[in-house]
């Protein structure tokens, strides 16, 4: 079996080398967020310890009669908190990098939560109770990748372990979980489901693993016919050749699922490339993924404001906002650089990138989740020899129904409502 490169070393994560800059803008704004957000949650844990159902005072992980969403999401978010966790203690520049009794905190919680809850095995006559998304996405990917970023603390029994975890709740990504009610996987969400079974499979060393992720990372790279687009029997999920990415059969979503989609796009490139599971895209499916960036991404930007017409329901969800989903978007995009086909594509997206980030620079190197984006952005804005976009404008109607209108004096985005579509 040819072994993956794992983006978890010293150096992404800023331990050691010369790979990570804490002086530059870009490094020390994302330490300064990623160091906030994991001291709070340090301070949570440590109050709280590892009993009753819960690690964080405010997540109660118990299966109860009632309020079974609440109770798996909990279970999710505990596992993203320690795995936030797990990379402060593993970067330099952090209140928490190498302490010791941190590291033994992580452990104890995560060796909790996997030993009650998140455990291989733990439902034989019944479905999993809450949300689908909790088990087959959320919790493999947060278990996965503190198992990936303290792979050389944990030892190889406590590895095998997690991902056996995550094996058992999503063994493969382009299928509905064995123990919910998943349904098959389409767009964003396969290529999120995928990331946990990639983990895994890594880990485990499971040849069958990657493979499925491979064909679930190759599936998702596809236009549909505009024909399948707010169909009566449920439209087709990803992109449309027009610029329209849809997911749910029906919600425009490139603020949301459509980030998600070039975010594991990216880190599944980098992380298979020369292995045999290799997604190096075909010259079409680069294409594809290129055009797309130009044709049904930057259409939606706005200054620092992603328009909310195209998130789907992350307008509803407490805690984002118009300029976090820029940020996600932003950091989606980063691993592209470099990658499009031409000359002047990649001198394009420079400068789509650079007049982006330089809205609001401090705002999204700190919400940027790995290493990998905030070098990329660094170097870009370094690059005295790349100038930002000027001079954009755009009038154009999409086939998902929302009209954009860019000039240099103001943007415009019209969407129409839902009782208005036209079925097909």
């Amino acid at each position: 079996m040819r072994r993956c490169a794992v983006d978890g070393g010293p150096i992404c994560l800023g331990g050691t080398g010369d790979g990570f800059d804490l002086s530059s803008p870009a490094a020390s704004a994302y330490v300064k967020g990623l160091n906030g957000k994991a001291n709070r949650y340090w301070n949570s844990l440590t109050q709280i310890g590892c009993c009753q159902g819960r690690v964080f005072s405010d997540l109660d992980m118990t299966d109860g009669v009632s309020g079974t969403y609440t109770r798996s999401g909990n279970m999710g978010d505990t596992l993203q908190r320690l795995a936030v966790l797990s990379m402060a203690w593993a970067t330099r520049g952090c209140d928490l990098y190498h302490d010791g009794g941190v590291l033994n905190g992580i452990i104890k919680a995560a060796d909790y939560v996997a030993g009650h809850f998140f455990q291989k095995g733990r439902f034989t006559n019944r479905s999993a109770y809450g949300n689908w998304y909790h088990w087959e996405i959320t919790c493999p990917t947060a278990l996965g990748s503190i198992a990936m970023v303290l792979y050389d603390q944990l030892g190889a029994d406590r590895v095998r372990l997690y991902a056996e975890a995550i094996q058992y709740h999503a063994p493969y990504c382009t299928q509905g979980g064995p123990n919910s009610d998943g349904p098959a996987m389409t767009g964003g969400n396969l290529l999120l489901k995928a990331n946990g079974v990639a983990q895994a499979g890594i880990l485990l060393e499971d040849a069958s693993m990657l493979e499925n992720v491979r064909a679930g990372v190759k599936g998702a790279i596809v236009y549909n016919g505009p024909g399948r687009l707010f169909a009566l029997g449920g439209g087709e999920d990803g992109f449309y050749a027009d610029g329209s990415y849809i997911q749910h059969q029906r919600l425009p979503y490139i603020a949301g699922y459509g980030a998600d989609f070039y975010r594991n796009y990216g880190m599944f490139a980098l992380t298979l490339r020369g292995t045999d599971w290799d997604v190096t895209p075909s010259e079409g499916e680069a294409a594809l993924i290129c055009d797309f960036v130009f044709h049904g991404i930057e259409p939606f930007l706005a200054g620092t404001r992603t328009m909310d017409m195209v998130a789907g329901r992350d307008v509803t969800r407490s805690g984002r906002s118009d300029r976090k989903r820029t940020a996600n978007i932003l950091c989606a995009l980063l691993s592209l650089r470099g990658t499009f086909p031409t000359a002047e594509q990649n001198q394009r997206f420079d400068r789509m990138m650079k007049f982006f980030l330089s809205r609001d620079p401090d705002g999204y190197y700190s919400r940027m989740d790995s290493i990998t984006p905030v070098r990329i952005a660094g170097e870009l804005m370094a690059d005295c020899s790349v100038k930002p976009r000027s001079g954009y404008a755009l009038t154009k109607t999409f086939a998902m129904d929302r009209t954009v209108h860019h000039t240099s004096g103001f943007t415009l985005g019209i969407p129409l409502p839902p009782s208005m579509w036209t079925m097909a």
